[in-house]
């Protein structure tokens, strides 16, 4: 194309131009006035990655478009309900141009053209793994927005921001655990230091002593980095049938272990049970951006884990009290149960009442500068 290549612009200049002709590229910032400035007879204006641009910058990209000739291109994924998602409506004024995984090159070739893009056979291996009713496979192999609608519990871009992994360990630490024994659900541990998820276990097919073994193993792992002994760390059980077992042989072994039957009322009155509880407590902490996932963790069990949080549904009664779904309705979905969803919920749920263990939060706050390349 010809033109000067600078660090951020690219300049043309020609006989046949009346006027000198520039590309121009900048991060906002969340700064509306980075828009302020530019005029021209002919504009174009585009938005990468525009699900995650704030509606200020939005608003503020309005003036460039009031030249004689201007176009606006906004590319980006349908994982969230922002502005991007706004736009993309009927009746906005937006041509939207809808891609999805099966229009892809690859997708469309059955072979593998263009390496750095979605392979062949993804969106089938997705299919068959989240399932055609799935949340995840709606979003990232259809393209479409997420349902937000009051229906859905959690949306998927608060999951977005907790895998950044933005958090420094924290002085708290928690295990949730979530047991299973020989049937087709999977036992899970899941420990946290702070704010962050640090370890998680899944294991299927192992008795209630193999369980016990494995939250003792977790605790002694999270005691190595935080120094406190193995059994003053907080282990909270759903001791619903096979976890019935669990607690009294880890109490045994003086091991810090709470017996919660999720199922049971919650001291709350706006919940109809403590697994409802829970999971709005988990909501909070996604919404005040307080939780991550370490990003060393199995990548795969991350996007379980991740598929399981944005899937759970809610409803209000006449009464004014939230009720999760039942385990079953998201089990058929799922095609699984959501035992890591479970698990996370119990690592995040506050202490039982009686106990005197007690943490400074200090540090528990503190995120990652990705400018700095500090923590502050």
């Amino acid at each position: 194309m010809g033109g000067k290549l600078n660090v951020l612009s690219w300049e043309f200049e020609s006989k046949k131009l009346t006027e000198k002709w520039y590309a121009l590229g900048f991060a906002t910032k969340d700064d509306p006035n980075c828009f302020t400035g530019f005029h021209g007879k002919h504009v174009l204006l585009i938005f990468d990655q525009a699900a995650g641009i704030s509606k200020v910058i939005w608003e503020a990209a309005e003036g460039l478009m009031s030249t004689g000739f201007c176009r606006w291109l906004a590319i980006g994924n349908t994982t969230n309900q922002g502005e991007f998602a706004n736009n993309c409506k009927p009746g906005r004024g937006w041509n939207k141009i809808h891609i999805d995984a099966y229009d892809t090159p690859n997708v469309k070739a059955k072979r593998n053209i263009y390496p750095s893009l979605i392979a062949w056979d993804w969106p089938l291996r997705k299919l068959k793994q989240w399932g055609r009713d799935s949340l995840m496979y709606r979003v990232f192999v259809l393209a479409l927005f997420p349902t937000q609608d009051g229906d859905n519990l959690i949306p998927i871009d608060l999951t977005d921001i907790a895998l950044e992994d933005n958090h420094v360990n924290g002085n708290a630490v928690q295990i949730g655990v979530d047991p299973a024994e020989y049937g087709p659900d999977d036992s899970v541990l899941i420990g946290r230091l702070g704010f962050r998820v640090v370890k998680i276990k899944i294991k299927g097919k192992e008795d209630t002593m193999q369980t016990v073994g494995r939250v003792i193993e977790l605790a002694r792992y999270l005691s190595s980095i935080c120094h406190i002994p193995p059994e003053q760390i907080p282990i909270l059980i759903d001791a619903t049938g096979v976890g019935a077992g669990v607690h009294p042989r880890l109490k045994e072994k003086k091991y810090k272990s709470f017996r919660i039957m999720v199922g049971a009322l919650s001291s709350n009155k706006l919940y109809i049970n403590k697994r409802t509880e829970y999971a709005f407590n988990v909501l909070e902490f996604l919404k005040r951006e307080e939780m991550s996932i370490a990003q060393d963790l199995d990548q795969d069990t991350k996007e379980k884990l991740q598929q399981e949080l944005i899937e759970p549904k809610y409803n209000l009664n006449s009464d004014g009290v939230y009720h999760l779904e039942d385990k079953k309705a998201i089990k058929k979905r799922l095609k699984r149960s959501p035992n890591l969803f479970d698990a996370l919920c119990l690592a995040f749920a506050p202490i039982p009442a009686g106990t005197n263990v007690e943490y400074a939060s200090v540090t528990q706050r503190k995120r990652f500068s990705k400018k700095k390349g500090i923590f502050g």
